[in-house]
This record gives C-alpha cells, structure tokens and sequence, in this order.
C-alpha cells in the first residue's frame, strides 16, 4: 500500500508550526471553511477574528486533526463592514488567516464606501500638502539672493 508523504500532501500549504499546515481558507455564508493537513494527530483552536470590528465576545472552537490527512473544518466567523477572518492557535503558537478584506470599488487599500469624510480628509491634505510645498519654494527662492548665473 503506498502512504502519501507529508510533501505531496503539503505541497500547496503552508506551514504553521512544522507538523500542522493550513491548506486552504474561504468564508461562505459567514462560515470559515478552513483546510488542515497535520504530520500528527493534534488539536486547533479557532477563534473568530472578525468580532474585533465588530465588538463582542470572541467565539473559539477547538477542532482534531487526524495524523496524515487533510480535514476541513466548519467555523461561524463575524464579518463586520466585509471583513473577516479567523485566530489559529496550535501547540507551537497563534496565527491569524484572513478570510475577507472589503476594498470598496473606488479606491483599493481603503475599506468601504466612500463617504462625505473621506472627501474632506483628501481636500484637506492636498491642501496642506500644496501650502507646504509653495511655503518651501518660498523660503528656498528668497535665501538664493543673488544665487541666479546670467549665462549669456
């Protein structure tokens, strides 16, 4: 009988902690559904990583993983203004694994909408950015007294 080795069963994964590997992550309907592979039989932890935008308690499930097998495993996360994700802890430590980030359509590291005060920070700072510029040009024209070579 030919055993799978822990490489071929890895390859697409990435290592946690040397023997538990997360394997693949999504969230559907407000679930993580999360892909393990583990070298030995251990237990996860999974906490909902969401509820810290969303305020509340911290929800956490422990799940088993069985040695030399991939395990998907079921968990309700909280998704707050579309983000989500979920807290893994092993024996060796704790991970995080994002699961959704809302980028909104306008602007793509900016979460959301835009709205009213994203307008007035934006005026704000190239007005700002503008008033320093000019003021530097200034200082920088008036020091240089004399500084101007007639070449022709």
């Amino acid at each position: 009988m030919l055993v799978p080795t822990a490489t071929a069963q890895t390859e697409d994964c990435r290592s946690l902690d040397g023997s538990v590997y997360l394997c693949d992550s999504q969230l559907e309907d407000g679930t993580a559904i999360i892909e393990f592979y583990s070298e030995e039989n251990t237990t996860v932890t999974l906490g909902d990583a969401g509820v810290f935008l969303a305020g509340g308690e911290v929800t956490t499930q422990d799940f088993v993983l069985n040695a030399d097998r991939r395990e998907t495993v079921h968990f309700d996360v909280t998704v707050s203004g579309g983000n989500s994700g979920v807290a893994i802890e092993t024996d060796e430590g704790q991970f995080g694994e994002p699961l959704s980030t809302d980028t909104g359509p306008w602007y793509p590291s900016l979460p959301g909408e835009p709205s009213t005060m994203d307008w007035v920070v934006a005026s704000i700072t190239v007005l700002g950015t503008t008033t320093v510029i000019i003021g530097v040009l200034t200082w920088w024209f008036r020091s240089a007294k004399g500084g101007a070579i007639d070449v022709f």
